[in-house]
């Protein structure tokens, strides 16, 4: 299966917690379209994942070393990585 738009690597490793609104954001994303490949989540992070059964529509990584790095490009992808901030106010996504 060819996955066509955006591929977006998100470093979650400072995100402390994850409610309803950041589930939506990420579903909303990969609905548009947008590739996520989750890295680094914390526990808290990885287990609302598993409940939410997400862990299986995201890639989720433990590391840049186990491949979310390796995003390849095609002709019409393009690809970001983004990492999470450390204020108290992007602690929570």
């Amino acid at each position: 299966m060819v996955k066509r738009g955006w591929n977006v690597v998100l470093d979650l490793s400072g995100v402390e917690a994850i409610d309803a609104a950041g589930i939506g954001a990420l579903v909303s994303l990969q609905a548009a379209g947008v590739y996520l490949r989750l890295m680094n989540p914390p526990k808290p992070v990885r287990d609302i994942l598993a409940l939410t059964k997400l862990d299986s529509v995201f890639e989720i990584y433990e590391s840049e070393s186990t491949g979310a790095m390796s995003v390849k490009l095609e002709p019409d992808r393009s690809a970001a990585i983004f990492h999470t901030g450390a204020s108290p106010i992007e602690n929570c996504f």
